[in-house]
């Protein structure tokens, strides 16, 4: 007979040594990746502060090491200041080494002076994050370090690229973590999951064998009633075989009985998938309607604060030209010859060309919008009209007291544009990095080609920047940073949407990266098809915006 208990005994036994293993296993597996996880992101944020920290003057230290020895580099100045400020920074945290290597593999800085000089091109995690540019980390060892002090530890070794300001890598910040206490923590956690893992599936095991064996008795029981009935059963098969053939023709009842209530589960299922569908849809409605309602509100706050904005634009030179002209016509200095006069009637000039510009400002955007503004390209010396553009805008930025610089090479190619809407995108570039940077600061007109040979027009300021999530209202149109109540500054709001819209008529690409409190950088890239690579005789062409 089937000895139930012993099978019972062998399979389950196994079974709870298989399951106790693996979650155990699995659980020091996950805890130990968490611990590598959170050890590399506070990592990311140390080697964000000490590149912050130690920038620029660290980049030319680690560009400038590749032919030094270690005896020249533990003499240099930047390296204490390096270890100094690596010092303050890793005060109170479980940091045990820390390395650094230039682009060559050499180790230009370690907490271990006798390793700088030397070669670590060969390591796997510097070359990891040389090559692929991402932070790495792995929990290698258990080992004894001496470096801000002498320790027996569990570490995680993490390797972080240095970036500069305009994204390259400068190095790899290597960075050895003591995560000794976690480590314990977590055997410790290992062991009593372990524990109590053997414990409850004992209790489940003492139980389950308590009805296996019931059940066992039971079926011992049965089996030896069976034997005494097999020749009653015997007797019977006859009539057992009439009940058959009658439970074969219920089967068949039953079969088609099945049948049908599946059938009519599946109409049921076909019409719940219906009324889900349309629930669906119904949802994305009801969230489209929000969303437009939303456009619709945040659209008519921005042309609110345009009209108000206008308003004061509009009234100041408007009063200026009005009360000038008013003093004239009275005479109220005396008569017309006083020299007074000519200062008004400057006054009243530059009042009515900045209206004048407000209203041309709105008149091209309405233009562009409705699809009527036109091109009339031409081949265009790009330095001659960057340094027209830049002397236009000189008196402006003296005024501010912010340091102007072109940057364009004579050798660039010709570029065939509307000239007049270039030079009005550059102006209204220029303006706004002008107003929005304090006296001091630079604003800075780059000119170049990118490697498919597309123009690149880039305009650099040391300003007050934009926050990101500003930078959408920056760009619609009729949309201010500021509000009506807090501006600090005169304008409409319409040059840079006003930009955008004069680049895209051309088919460029407008871009504008900026950060509070640093500056702001606006890129326009002008499609290869544009650039005129010999300068050959061409028609002025008129084209409509479609």
């Amino acid at each position: 007979m089937f000895n139930l208990r012993r099978y019972f005994l062998l399979a389950n036994a196994a079974a709870i040594l298989t399951v106790t293993v693996l979650l155990a296993g699995l659980f020091h597996w996950h805890s130990m990746t968490h611990v590598v996880e959170m050890v590399e992101t506070d990592n990311i944020v140390l080697s964000r502060v000490f590149t912050n920290m130690t920038r620029p003057r660290f980049s030319a230290y680690v560009t400038s090491t590749n032919t030094m020895d270690g005896n020249v580099l533990r003499t240099r100045p930047e390296t204490r200041i390096i270890h100094d400020t690596l010092e303050q920074i890793t005060s109170g945290l479980p940091i045990v080494r820390v390395r650094i290597f230039n682009l060559d593999g050499l180790i230009v800085y370690s907490s271990e002076p006798s390793e700088m000089g030397t070669d670590g091109s060969h390591n796997p995690g510097y070359l990891e994050a040389a090559r692929e540019g991402l932070p790495t980390s792995v929990f290698p060892y258990r080992d004894s370090f001496h470096t801000f002090f002498d320790t027996d530890q569990d570490v995680v070794e993490s390797y972080i690229p240095i970036r500069s300001s305009d994204g390259e890598i400068e190095g790899i910040l290597e960075i050895y973590t003591d995560v000794s206490p976690m480590v314990m923590d977590i055997t410790g956690g290992t062991i009593s999951l372990t524990a109590g893992l053997l414990l409850v599936l004992g209790l489940l095991y003492g139980v389950l064998f308590l009805i296996v064996q019931h059940a066992d008795n039971i079926l011992r029981r049965q089996y030896h009633g069976l034997r005494r009935n097999e020749e009653a059963i015997r007797a019977r098969n006859q009539e057992l075989k009439i009940e058959n053939a009658e439970r074969r023709r219920a089967e068949n009842a039953l079969l088609t009985s099945e049948q049908m209530l599946q059938d009519r589960v599946a109409e049921l299922e076909n019409a719940r998938g219906n009324l889900e569908t349309q629930a669906e849809i119904l949802t994305q409605l009801t969230d489209d309607l929000l969303i437009a309602r939303d456009e619709a509100q945040s659209s008519d706050r921005a042309k609110s604060e345009f009209l108000a904005a206008m308003s004061h634009e509009l009234r100041t030179p408007l009063n200026a030209i009005i009360g000038f002209s008013d003093i004239i016509k009275n005479e109220a200095f005396g008569p017309v010859g006083d020299p007074k006069y000519q200062t008004f009637t400057s006054d009243i000039h530059d009042a009515g060309q900045h209206l004048l510009g407000l209203i041309n400002e709105i008149l091209d955007l309405s233009k562009i919008e409705s699809g009527k503004d036109e091109l009339f390209e031409d081949v265009i010396e790009v330095p001659t009209l960057a340094q027209s553009v830049l002397r236009l805008m000189g008196p402006r930025a003296e005024q501010r007291g912010v340091i102007l610089a072109l940057e364009v090479s004579d050798q660039l190619p010709a570029l065939r544009a509307d000239e007049r809407k270039i030079r009005q995108i550059l102006i209204n570039l220029l303006s706004n990095s002008i107003k929005f940077t304090d006296g001091g600061g630079m604003v800075s007109l780059r000119i170049s080609c990118d490697d498919d040979g597309g123009h690149v027009f880039e305009i650099v300021d040391t300003g007050i920047g934009i926050s990101p999530q500003d930078i959408p209202k920056a760009l619609s149109r009729f949309g201010q940073v500021e509000g009506d109540l807090n501006r600090h500054y005169e304008g409409t709001g319409l040059g840079l949407p006003l930009s955008v819209a004069l680049v895209e008529l051309h088919g460029g690409v407008f871009d504008i990266q900026s950060e509070l409190g640093v500056g702001t950088t606006v890129t326009v890239r002008m499609p290869i098809a544009r650039t005129v690579t010999c300068m050959e005789p061409l028609e002025p062409e008129a084209r409509v915006a479609s």
